[in-house]
């Protein structure tokens, strides 16, 4: 995949190749931005990916976010959705958008 980065003072654009532009905070480039997992969006697949959800919590997860979106991602443990172990190792990589 082509990969061009260009830079300013407080935005860097990252172009992918076959993507439209993105502008992402300077300093993220190829990273967080790109990587986070929305819970409010997920497939059940994409949640899967992540350590500690299996099928059976992936399932959980959408049947709860279908009933009331998530505002917070802590709402995973506040909910019961996850085990406090479970969300310390994966609370970096979700996202709430």
């Amino acid at each position: 995949m082509a990969l061009g980065r260009l830079r300013g003072p407080a935005l860097s654009i990252v172009v992918k190749a076959n993507r439209s532009l993105q502008p992402v905070p300077a300093g993220t480039l190829g990273s967080e931005a790109e990587r986070k997992v929305d819970v409010n969006h997920a497939s059940a697949a994409e949640l899967e990916g992540l350590p500690g959800i299996g099928p059976a919590t992936a399932a959980r997860i959408v049947r709860s976010r279908d009933a009331r979106p998530f505002v917070r991602i802590d709402e995973l443990q506040t909910r019961g959705l996850v085990t406090p172990r479970v969300f310390a190792d994966i609370r970096e990589q979700l996202t709430t958008r």
